[in-house]
């Protein structure tokens, strides 16, 4: 007998009454009108450690990619629970079965009608199904990859990015090193332009021994810093720090424009008043807003003063990359625009 939880909206409560029937299993059901956060389920919910399987039907959830990747990790430090996800085909789908397979969830179904062949052979383990689910994870990995590189950069172009802040401590210079990254896979050339902000004074400062100087730039771990605009980069990161009236005309002037706040209740006004300076006041040609050491569901807050934000998770390490998921959905776009790639 399988203990299975069944997470789907209630109209498909019982799509696969027929499958549990037939291998006994014993399901609970889990409406997506009262899930409204997967990772609360995973962390709270204190009979799913006795469960086999815990079966996702992603169709009408509104979770994030990003969010959904912090359930599965949360889950593993405590259980040995399996996950099963059920997907439409689709350009999110993609992203995150991508991730997902690289996390070896074996459980991963393109939900294309009549998916109960495929769910009893992953309740199973079946070893033909197993060998079916590899191909299509390959697959769908090799999609991905033609999605979001290589990004087609016009030659001869060269883009400024200015990253600003809704007050200190908010993660500012962090975006920039995960900007960094994130421009760096999908095939630009950066470099983070010395603005004159103290934390990046502070790193060249500490890192000054691993630092490699060359005529126009220091490589310090990899990363690449500028004093001026040169003929090596194509891509200059411009850490502003907090913004103030005064910064409003120079940050909307860059081709894009990062703005960082935090979702606290404390940090919230912050957030809103920069926004207001923003939109209203400085017109920038493309911007993206970033929650920092945010998840999906602190979002909830922050919508009813932002138009559009995304949740980018903790990254304890600047000089290494980290989930480049939220760069994929807030970044991408607009620099498709900026490249003429769209």
């Amino acid at each position: 007998m399988l203990q299975v939880y069944y997470i789907s909206i209630p109209d498909r409560e019982h799509r696969f009454d027929a499958v549990f029937q037939q291998l006994d299993v014993v399901p609970t059901f889990f409406s997506l009108e009262v899930v409204p956060s997967l990772v609360t389920l995973v962390s709270r919910e204190k009979t799913i450690s006795q469960q086999d399987f815990i079966i996702c039907d992603l169709g009408a959830a509104t979770w994030s990619n990003e969010h959904i990747l912090s359930a599965v990790q949360l889950l593993r430090r405590f259980s040995v629970v399996k996950m099963i996800f059920l997907a439409p085909q689709g350009e999110r789908t993609t992203g995150l079965y991508k991730r997902l397979a690289e996390l070896r969830v074996d459980g991963l179904i393109l939900d294309e009608g009549d998916t109960s062949g495929q769910l009893t052979a992953a309740l199973q383990g079946d070893r033909g199904y197993m060998r079916r689910l590899a191909a299509i994870q390959r697959a769908v990995t090799e999609t991905a990859e033609k999605e979001v590189s290589p990004l087609r950069i016009p030659p001869g172009l060269v883009l400024e990015i200015a990253v600003c802040g809704a007050m200190p401590r908010v993660g500012v210079t962090t975006q920039v090193f995960c900007l960094y990254h994130y421009l760096t896979s999908i095939g630009f050339r950066p470099a983070v332009l010395d603005n004159g902000q103290p934390a990046i004074k502070t790193l060249m400062d500490l890192y000054r021994d691993k630092a490699v100087e060359r005529e126009r730039s220091i490589e310090i771990n990899g990363v690449n810093f500028v004093r001026g605009v040169t003929e090596d980069f194509d891509c200059y990161l411009r850490d502003h720090g907090v913004l103030t009236p005064e910064l409003v005309s120079a940050v909307c002037s860059a081709d894009l424009t990062v703005y960082v706040g935090g979702v606290k209740p404390w940090e919230l006004p912050d957030l809103a008043d920069g926004y207001l300076k923003l939109t209203e006041d400085g017109q920038p040609n493309e911007l993206v807003v970033m929650a920092s050491f945010a998840a999906a569901e602190d979002l909830e807050a922050v919508k009813q003063y932002v138009a559009n934000c995304t949740a980018v998770p903790y990254h304890p390490d600047i000089w290494t990359p980290g989930s480049d998921m939220a760069y994929r959905a807030a970044v991408l776009p607009p620099l498709k625009r900026l490249c003429g790639d769209v």
